[in-house]
């Protein structure tokens, strides 16, 4: 063998050694996962349900609110708010969120009725009383006294009935009196100076002339 042959050989020996030596070890767990096995193969996406759960806190519908307040009847609340409860299903409002709500709205009116009490004290219960006689005679509701509109409609009825029962302007009442004075003036008592309430027509008839006409 020549020179040339023996370093040829060497060359190759070394050559398959050293390809041996970095090829990596059959089953080596730092040996990295094929592609296709860390992410979804190109052009497919992700399941939109489960991208966006539907919080489980939230009812299917408004009805399904459930609020336990002691001495707070909910299903009143709900029965006349239901527009309301409507608002907060479709804002996305949990349970716990209406019942927040709802419990600080009933220590609120809560709170005013308190006030009431000590304001009116004994006859609490008959002003009660007579504020729920006057809505129903205005052809109110009791259940809408918490409508912005309520208290005006109330107003406006009694201010009405108000308005009927005043006397009239003060032109037709200087007219009227006039009529009296005019009809005093023709009586027996004033034109007879002997007769017994002479005097006290007289003054009657004198006191009109002298607001009518300063004296």
């Amino acid at each position: 063998m020549t020179i040339e042959q023996q370093a040829t050989d060497t060359t190759q020996n070394t050559d398959t050694q050293t390809a041996q030596n970095s090829a990596p070890p059959a089953g080596d767990a730092g040996t990295q996962a094929p592609a296709d096995s860390q992410q979804p193969p190109a052009g497919t996406t992700q399941d939109p349900a489960q991208e966006s759960q539907p919080d489980p806190d939230v009812p299917e519908s408004h009805d399904g609110y459930s609020v336990e307040i002691d001495g707070f009847d909910f299903d009143d609340f709900k029965a006349s708010n239901s527009s309301v409860l409507e608002s907060f299903h479709a804002e996305g409002m949990t349970n716990k969120q209406v019942e927040a709500v709802v419990r600080a709205y009933h220590d609120h009116t809560a709170a005013h009725i308190e006030a009431l009490e000590e304001e009116w004290g004994g006859n609490f219960n008959q002003n009660a009383t007579f504020a729920k006689q006057a809505i129903q005679a205005a052809g109110l509701n009791i259940e809408d006294a918490d409508s912005p509109a309520f208290g005006l409609r109330l107003a406006a009825y009694y201010g009405q009935k108000l308005q009927e029962d005043m006397p009239p302007p003060a032109q037709n009442t200087q007219q009227n009196t006039a009529q009296n004075i005019e009809e005093l003036m023709r009586s027996e008592a004033y034109m007879d100076e002997k007769h017994a309430d002479h005097a006290k027509v007289q003054a009657q008839v004198a006191k009109f002339y002298e607001r009518m006409y300063g004296g």
